[in-house]
């Protein structure tokens, strides 16, 4: 449709190229487009309404966030969804009647298209069932639990013995206050910013959706401004966003999410420094290559938009996880200038993938001081107390441990008891190929027990398993649980990776194998004074356990001594480096693939009381045993665990 307007200036809102034009404030002008700004009469490039309008747009999604995240945690989301649908099909119905291109159209589609999402949310969209349990609307939860499976599968089994989360195939949440009224409690954002396990995360990850807003917004609002026709640039800026967008979903099953992030800012940063480069080497502010470097840009940044908002969704418990998705919000409508200094905030953003969702908020110490107060009060009832800690704050705090800088003495060479044998390849195999992962054991005669890789505790008799247990009724078992509080702070500043603890022979101390230190440790009870007992062993220290004669069985989840290279010794003194590589590595692939990147040598040692090695055992070769996790001993055989080997091994021994 061809409209007359009166021209104002020579900077046009118009598609083509208009460089060669020249008007005067009363020039009238045949324009091929159709916008809501012709009818305003600001059709200018430098009109101040085109910039008013978006800041506004932009303003007004800032304080719905804040407000949408309070009501949406403090009231259910399904209620807070109707009603931001139904603000925005009345806003909308409302600007069409103000407007006055085809308002009468737009009236009737938008109460078409308000009717339609009305329907759709009347037939699929459900309360989130973690909220409902989160207010102890249990009978609800379950019955939406039900429903939604329902739907998908078509029959749900009916039994009253199932919770919520094991019909839709969850783990347990970790539900951790047993008070009525606290876990009933509305929070407000000052709750955000009281635990340091939320408010650190919250920060960092507030600062990505800040960066991140800068160029993607910058480059949406801006797109007129490139060379070119805007339609296709437009067309295109969709079509790449739309499908780099997509790769998050496909990679994510075996890649974490900081991995995606990196990669998607690495390449957004590319571009622009590209683009600008193009620039500084005399490029014309119409060559094509800087359409196409901006479209690299703001399709390249989808990626880390869509991990960001996964993150928002996987950092934070569900009794505040949609106040701190407003406040991340906020930050992406906000914006800032000091972006390049993403990379820095990732050490406050741990990996989520394969982890648990936290529930509830993690204790302050006030909390934990009243905590203590309560045990000394009355000792004999510890039931008192709140059994569980938040999960992520535990695994920030092992990670922690893990990746402090180690410095190794040099690694000792094989003599003595030490000396290389291949004892170890006269093994015999129990179960071989119908297990995986039996780490740890217990031998009680001609019983076994032990912990497999799939979550189950089983009882081997006679070759056997005669009795498997499963703490939970899905099929995939061995999900986390909870983890027990302890109220009793223990320091650890001296330790490295605990992995074990045994009883000495004396029993008046215990043993702690520190396994990325190569050595262990043992603590008197009766002084609670910290010696060492074993140093600079020639492997990585797993489970400790005792054997005949007041002697002590290791194993070794690792070898290193002088005659082999070692990958802890090297990276012990640059815990940034392995942090960064860790990163990158999917952790399933740790537990699948780590013994092609280190010798197959497998080792035991034997410990007097005294902390001496006594004999060792080998296969320098891996070909009939690797990574020994356990040694226990009964009688005169040797039982070996590992963490991924799918057998348990045996071995006759003479006393």
């Amino acid at each position: 449709m061809m409209r007359h307007w009166q021209a104002k200036c020579v900077f046009l809102n118009l598609t083509d190229d208009t460089e060669d034009v020249a008007m005067i404030d009363t020039e009238v002008m045949d324009a091929d487009f159709n916008s809501i700004l012709l009818d305003w009469g600001e059709a200018c490039q430098q009109s101040f309404l085109t910039t008013l309008m978006s800041t506004t747009l932009m303003a007004g999604a800032l304080s719905g966030s804040f407000i949408a995240g309070w009501l949406a945690d403090a009231y259910g989301r399904l209620l807070v969804l109707k009603g931001c649908l139904l603000l925005v099909c009345v806003v909308n119905g409302v600007f069409s009647f103000l407007a006055t291109v085809s308002w009468l159209l737009s009236a009737a589609f938008l109460f078409t298209l308000g009717a339609g999402c009305g329907g759709y949310m009347q037939m699929w969209v459900v309360e989130s069932c973690r909220w409902l349990a989160g207010v102890h609307r249990i009978a609800e939860a379950r019955s939406t639990a039900i429903q939604v499976m329902s739907r998908r599968s078509g029959a749900v089994q009916q039994t009253n013995e199932w919770q919520w989360w094991e019909i839709l195939g969850f783990s347990q949440p970790a539900i951790t206050c047993p008070n009525m009224k606290e876990t009933s409690r509305k929070y407000t954002y000052s709750d955000l910013f009281s635990h340091p396990a939320v408010y650190a995360p919250l920060i960092a990850l507030c600062y990505c959706f800040v960066s991140s807003s800068v160029v993607s917004f910058g480059f949406y609002f801006n797109a007129d401004a490139l060379p070119g026709n805007r339609y296709l640039n437009m067309a295109f800026m969709g079509v790449s966003k739309f499908a780099l967008g997509l790769l998050p979903f496909a990679v994510s099953s075996f890649v974490g999410r900081r991995p995606i992030v990196s990669v998607s800012v690495g390449f957004a940063c590319i571009g622009a420094w590209l683009a600008v480069i193009s620039q500084l080497l005399g490029a014309s502010a119409g060559h094509w290559s800087l359409v196409a470097l901006s479209l690299l840009v703001s399709a390249a940044l989808d990626p880390a938009w869509k991990i960001n908002h996964l993150y928002s969704a996987e950092l934070f418990p569900t009794v505040v996880r949609n106040m701190a998705r407003a406040v991340c919000n906020v930050g992406a409508r906000l914006g800032s200038v000091a972006a390049p200094m993403l990379i820095v905030v990732a050490a406050f953003i741990p990996e989520t993938k394969g982890k648990p969702l936290p529930e509830e908020l993690p204790y302050t110490d006030d909390e934990i001081a009243r905590g203590e107060q309560m045990l000394e009060l009355n000792p004999s009832d510890p039931s008192s107390l709140d059994e569980e800690q938040d999960f992520s704050v535990m695994c920030l705090r092992i990670s922690q441990l893990f990746f402090y800088g180690t410095m190794l003495p040099h690694r000792p060479v094989l003599d003595g008891p030490t000396a290389v044998n291949e004892k170890l390849q006269g093994v015999a195999y129990i179960l071989k190929d119908k297990i995986e992962g039996p780490e740890s054991l217990v031998v009680e005669g001609d019983s076994i027990y032990t912990g497999l890789y799939d979550g189950r505790v089983v009882h081997i008799k006679d070759g056997k398993i005669v009795t498997e247990v499963r703490f939970t009724k899905q099929a995939k078992c061995g999900n986390f649980r909870h983890i027990v509080k302890s109220n009793v702070p223990i320091d650890g500043r001296y330790m490295r990776f605990v992995n074990d603890v045994e009883l000495h022979p004396d029993r008046r101390s215990i043993l702690f194998a520190e396994c990325n230190m190569a050595r262990i440790g043992r603590l008197n009870l009766e002084t609670n004074e910290v010696t060492p007992f074993a140093l600079n062993l020639p492997g990585l220290p797993d489970n400790i356990r005792q054997g005949a004669g007041d002697t002590l069985w290791v194993g070794m989840a690792g070898v290193r001594h002088a005659g082999a290279p070692s990958v802890i010794d090297a990276a012990g003194p640059y815990p940034l480096l392995r942090q960064i590589f860790l990163d990158f590595v999917p952790e399933y692939w740790w537990i699948k693939h780590v013994h092609l990147i280190r010798p197959r040598h497998a080792m035991v040692i034997q410990l007097n009381a005294d902390g001496e090695i006594i004999q060792s055992l080998h296969d320098t070769k891996g070909t009939h045993i690797q990574d020994v996790s356990q040694v226990s001993q009964s009688g005169d055989y040797l039982f070996f665990g590992s963490f991924h080997n799918r057998y348990i091994a045996k071995l006759y021994i003479e006393r």
